[in-house]
């Protein structure tokens, strides 16, 4: 298992908080929302790109989807499933994880 971050860093009470963090050749999307966290590879499935090209537009500007900047897909931040875009009906790569006292761990 490897570190992916600080969870203290994450967690922000009642607010919606989306990372994007590099990790080797991979960079995965962090979100914590409604006292749960969401680990995604940070790839399209569309186009097999970096949904974001800002670390700030990751979600949309309510902040109830991921965001794709690249052509505003929309994926659902609970299973990451495509509702609006060019890929709707697929899915993003979702990432297991496990949290040991502060630290969010996943397998790479």
């Amino acid at each position: 298992m490897n570190l992916l971050c600080d969870i203290n860093k994450l967690i922000k009470k009642s607010i919606i908080t989306a990372s994007s963090i590099s990790q080797g050749d991979k960079e995965y999307i962090v979100i914590s929302h409604k006292n749960d966290i969401f680990v995604y590879l940070n790839r399209c499935p569309h186009l097999n790109k970096t949904l974001n090209s800002r670390p700030e537009t990751l979600l949309d500007k309510h902040n109830n989807f991921i965001l794709c900047a690249n052509h505003n897909a929309l994926f659902t931040i609970d299973q990451g499933l495509c509702i609006k875009g060019p890929c709707k009906g697929q899915t993003l790569q979702r990432v297991a994880y496990k949290i040991v006292g502060e630290q969010l761990l996943i397998n790479s």
